[in-house]
């Protein structure tokens, strides 16, 4: 398990570095509705046990609350590719720490909210 957490670390860090290098201060961030859909999608898939580690869910968490700063600072480009980022790693570990199902679910409604940026 350490090797699948230490894999989607980098990209997870990487997440955080990237929102480190856009954000211009500190500012009061906009709900963006199909991101916090999926944050509770996140939670209900953890609290149901189809997201196996905790840690792994407040990593998933802190990457869409990334994605949502960069959506209310206007860096769409940059909140595409973490979300593709986010894709990448939910489905690299479906039926590892993600039950296939909510690896779907979770690929589907980033799918989704990608294509309406």
């Amino acid at each position: 398990m350490n090797r699948i957490l230490r894999s989607h670390t980098a990209r997870l860090g990487t997440a955080l570095f990237v929102f480190l290098l856009w954000s211009t201060g500190p500012s009061v961030a906009q709900a963006y509705a199909p991101i916090d859909d999926l944050v509770d999608s996140v939670n209900q898939l953890l609290q149901s046990q189809q997201i196996l580690n905790e840690t792994l869910a407040h990593d998933l968490i802190s990457t869409l609350q990334t994605i949502g700063t960069m959506v209310d600072q206007g860096n769409k480009a940059v909140a595409t590719q973490l979300l593709t980022a986010f894709t990448q790693d939910v489905n690299a570990l479906s039926g590892d720490l993600i039950t296939p199902s909510a690896a779907t679910q979770l690929a589907q409604k980033a799918a989704e909210t990608q294509s309406g940026l």
